[in-house]
């Protein structure tokens, strides 16, 4: 909820959970009960499984001891993305520029861009169950 709260503050859409993603791939079909999916999506018509995974995380490690408390102790996350963030940010044609920073477009920041930007600021913070709604300071 707090990923698709951001997303349409930062990305307005009618769609609340919803992402138009360009440029993604086809490299995870499904996530396990260790991992959490955050972006998925559907597969060309027949293709099996129906649905991909584009965006998901877990946390490391993935066997952790327990605390006095019964609760893993983890310390890390691990993200995976399946889909280009700067589709479309290289200038072309007669006169562009070919060596950096020149070749690059200044263009406003994709929404898959700012998915990624949710997920790196997740990457940093402490490890909490993900079904759960961020704790309020």
């Amino acid at each position: 909820m707090a990923f698709a709260q951001w997303l349409k503050n930062v990305e307005p859409t009618s769609t609340m959970g919803q992402l138009q993603i360009s440029q993604w791939r086809y490299d995870l079909d499904n996530t396990t009960s260790l991992s959490q999916k955050w972006i998925s999506g559907p597969r060309p018509t027949g293709s099996n499984p129906p649905n991909i995974t584009e965006h998901m995380t877990f946390n490391t490690p993935l066997n952790p001891p327990l605390d006095d408390m019964g609760q893993p102790i983890q310390c890390g996350k691990v993200v995976f993305s399946d889909f280009h963030v700067s589709t479309n940010t290289l200038k072309t044609g007669a006169g562009a520029p070919t060596t950096f920073p020149g070749i690059c477009k200044t263009d406003t920041i994709s929404a898959q861009e700012k998915a990624l930007i949710f997920m790196l600021f997740d990457l940093s913070s402490c490890i909490q169950k993900d079904d759960l709604p961020p704790p309020i300071p």
